[in-house]
């Protein structure tokens, strides 16, 4: 069922890349938008698929994954709600990147490669936020391209699990819970590592009292001592 353009828009509105829209703007958008709910491990897009849409995270969480030939997946980023993916199809015509994965229950807005294309045209300050969002992932995949030459396992673990922490982290009286479930394969996509490995590697964590693992929920127990870990 469409849902009501009201409603599209206000969903929109809560985007930085549409933020500055008028209502009347934001309106218009959402007439073109179409509102897509996607369940648990439900595959948005697939690597390699034609690319000829934008999504728009308005709840839930998508990860974005590379994979090879062999079958080896790489998680390249978590998207949170208010972040777009699927936008360099739009530009180059080229088939998608990456695949797109829900995490959990997670609704989209999705806005078609003519109508955003033109949205573009409209409001080309626009276009810098997309130019900025694009650099921001370029250099995040220098980074883990880095991180994978340079940093051993363990370091990249602790590394990894800072950074969640820091984007998805929530205060609880123990410390820092990351607050989406994570499978020790789901880590080990992020890390570059293989799943045996990083559940070693989280047990040994675990023992020494930095983290708790409890119903996939990391709990950082002493983030200032997984910190020195993360710079060895």
């Amino acid at each position: 069922m469409q849902q009501p353009t009201s409603d599209v828009a206000t969903l929109l509105a809560g985007i930085p890349l549409f933020a500055d829209l008028a209502p009347e703007e934001l309106q218009s958008l959402g007439r073109r938008a179409r509102r897509q709910v996607f369940q648990t491990d439900e595959t948005i897009f697939y690597q390699d698929d034609p690319g000829q849409s934008l999504y728009c995270v308005t709840s839930g969480i998508v990860r974005i994954v590379l994979s090879s030939k062999e079958g080896r997946e790489a998680v390249l980023v978590l998207l949170r709600p208010g972040e777009f993916f699927g936008e360099l199809s739009l530009f180059d015509g080229q088939p998608r990147s990456a695949s797109a994965i829900a995490m959990g229950p997670t609704e989209v807005a999705i806005l078609r490669r003519d109508d955003f294309l033109s949205f573009l045209q409209e409001h080309p300050q626009a276009a810098l936020t997309v130019l900025a969002v694009l650099s921001r992932r370029l250099r995040r995949t220098d980074d883990l391209i880095g991180d994978a030459v340079f940093l051993d396992l363990p370091v990249r673990i602790a590394k990894k699990l800072l950074e969640l922490a820091e984007t998805f982290g929530e205060q609880v009286e123990q410390g820092v819970e990351i607050a989406i479930r994570l499978r020790h394969q789901d880590l080990a996509n992020m890390v570059g590592g293989n799943r045996e490995s990083v559940s070693r590697y989280l047990a040994s964590l675990e023992g020494q009292g930095l983290i708790r693992v409890e119903k996939q929920r990391i709990t950082l127990l002493r983030p200032q001592a997984l910190q020195r870990q993360s710079q060895y």
